[in-house]
């Protein structure tokens, strides 16, 4: 049963039943492959749709290889891998005073932008996400996605919300994102605060079925955790959404899944370096379980 809070037009219905009765129907939408379990492992083995919004990254060969055989290997067959090309518009935005707009954020060549990066692109792919999931949603009464500010600071991440959260509007379909966030994104995540409800829902994490899956990136060396070797936070909670012109001077606090990250990428040769020393370490492991 569907109610809605407001005669307002602009205010999509939601549903009443708490997110934990309604996982099998809902629909997981995350930026690239690896999202999926990275910020959503509490869920995504349960959900009945996942959409991966990127596929190719200019400038980085190994990983477009890479989630090319992910994505036609992959042991779950309901996920679908939408296959825009990346903006590589990561480290585009200004996180210590960022400005956001329709498309996401305002993004622009900066220190430490890396190689690839097309702020033209990314400003194209909002649109051409935003005409995708407008088709593959239908039917959908609940979506989960990332969060406004992008978990860590992604500039990619924060357009897949605002894309999804744009459509919710039209399509009125519910949408829950994550509590995760980090010292580059928490200044974003203070202008959200208001967005916040004292609703949030826990769900624990699933290192054991997110494993095999991370195995299957780490194989085919497109694994795009590069800061440090991933570690799974006990629980996840997941956060309604509410509308973007809904307007609140008191916000409820929540439990933050907070990580630390470099303020810039680093070096190339520094994440490839420590990809073959981790690569080595497994193959050791693997070499010495089998004497």
């Amino acid at each position: 049963m569907r109610r809605s809070l407001s005669s307002d037009p602009r205010v999509a219905a939601v549903d009443a039943r708490p997110l934990s009765e309604r996982i099998g129907e809902a629909a997981l939408v995350v930026a690239h492959p690896d999202d999926e379990i990275l910020w959503f492992s509490s869920i995504f083995a349960a959900v009945k749709g996942i959409f991966v919004c990127y596929l190719d990254v200019p400038g980085q060969s190994t990983w477009t290889a890479g989630r090319r055989a992910v994505a036609a290997a992959y042991p779950m067959d309901n996920v679908v891998f939408l296959g825009l090309t990346e903006s590589v518009a990561i480290y585009g935005a200004d996180w210590n005073n960022p400005s956001v707009v329709d498309e996401g954020l305002d993004v622009s060549p900066r220190t430490g932008t890396l190689e690839g990066f097309d702020a033209g692109l990314y400003r194209e792919n909002y649109h051409r996400l935003h005409a995708l999931l407008e088709n593959h949603l239908i039917g959908y009464s609940t979506v989960i996605t990332h969060n406004p500010w992008g978990e860590y600071g992604h500039e990619e991440h924060v357009q897949v919300y605002r894309a999804v959260s744009s459509l919710s509007r039209t399509m009125s379909f519910d949408v829950w994102y994550s509590n995760y966030c980090s010292n580059r994104s928490y200044r974003l995540m203070l202008e959200s605060l208001s967005g916040f409800r004292s609703n949030a829902e826990a769900f624990a994490t699933q290192p054991a079925a997110a494993e095999p899956i991370e195995s299957l990136y780490r194989r085919n060396d497109c694994w795009t955790w590069s800061f440090d070797d991933y570690r799974y936070f006990p629980q996840e909670y997941f956060i309604p959404d509410r509308p973007a012109d809904a307007k609140a001077d008191l916000g409820s606090t929540l439990p933050l899944n907070f990580i630390k990250v470099e303020d810039r990428a680093p070096p190339p040769w520094s994440v490839t370096w420590r990809r073959r020393l981790r690569r080595a370490k497994r193959r050791l492991k693997s070499w010495s379980h089998s004497e």
